[in-house]
């Protein structure tokens, strides 16, 4: 059903020639691509999404988020740590920064043949999770970043075998427990 719902909105972006919606469309289809597991065939739909806004904030952040996703699922989530600390620095206004940085640590800590690199990376990623859960998870804003970052800090917990993190964060996401997180960004798709 989904994907008939692109088909349409794809024939109506292409009828009327609304750039915004063409792009908007390209990013859900990246969406679907990376669900089917082609995340070469991913990468690329993200880099043609972003041409069709070569200048347009938004779409260099939807390019950003599709990207991690897309390097998180390839194993190669220690390309994004350098990147999402100084996001995260840049803009401690979106929590979800720290969020996905933490899960990229524990995630690039186990590549790591070096011990003391995946002792700082997991000593990083707790300290993100502890700061975020400690807070009762209020940094988190009730908006599309709210599941997302509550499935994601999820991961950590678990990476990081911390059973009282993920206490609190299993009874936040109990009611949810059948549902598919995504987010969104300005309408483009986003991860998953």
């Amino acid at each position: 059903a989904a994907a008939e719902t692109l088909d349409d909105a794809e024939f109506v972006a292409g009828r009327y020639r609304y750039p915004y919606w063409a792009w908007a469309v390209a990013g859900w289809r990246i969406v679907e691509t990376i669900i089917a597991g082609d995340l070469d065939d991913a990468e690329a739909e993200a880099h043609q999404a972003l041409a069709r806004r070569p200048d347009v904030p938004e779409a260099a952040a939807a390019f950003g988020v599709h990207l991690a996703t897309i390097r998180l699922y390839q194993g190669r989530a220690s390309e994004l740590i350098e990147p999402l600390r100084a996001a995260a620095a840049a803009h401690p206004e979106i929590p979800l920064y720290r969020v996905v940085l933490a899960q990229a640590l524990t995630a690039s800590d186990a590549a790591d043949p070096d011990a003391s690199d995946r002792d700082a990376a997991e000593r990083e990623a707790q300290e993100i999770l502890d700061s975020l859960v400690g807070s009762g998870v209020v940094e988190l804003p009730n908006d599309t970043n709210l599941f997302p970052g509550l499935v994601t800090l999820a991961h950590v917990a678990a990476d990081l075998a911390d059973h009282s993190a993920a206490r609190v964060l299993t009874s936040l996401l109990a009611p949810y427990g059948e549902q598919w997180s995504m987010v969104n960004v300005y309408g483009s798709g986003g991860g998953t």
